[in-house]
C-alpha cells in the first residue's frame, strides 16, 4: 500500500483525510503494526483502483 501512496504523491495524511481514517492508523498499517479492516481494504481498493492482493500481499495472496 505504501508503494501506491507515494506512487500518487499522498501523504499519510492526505490518505487519511480521503478514506476517512486517522493519519495514525495509516502509519500503523504501512508499519504492519496493525492490520486494515475489510472496510479500508475496500475503500483503498477503490481509490487506488487496485485489487486487494497487490496491496497487501502478506494478508490476501494466500487466501482460497
Amino acid at each position: 500500500m505504501i508503494n501506491k501512496r507515494i506512487e500518487n504523491k499522498l501523504t499519510q495524511k492526505n490518505l487519511a483525510e480521503i478514506i476517512g481514517i486517522s493519519q495514525q492508523m495509516i502509519s500503523l498499517i504501512e508499519t504492519e503494526k496493525r492490520k486494515p479492516t475489510i472496510e479500508i481494504v475496500k475503500r483503498l481498493e477503490i481509490l487506488f483502483k487496485t485489487p486487494m492482493e497487490e496491496l497487501f500481499p502478506d494478508i490476501f495472496s494466500n487466501i482460497n
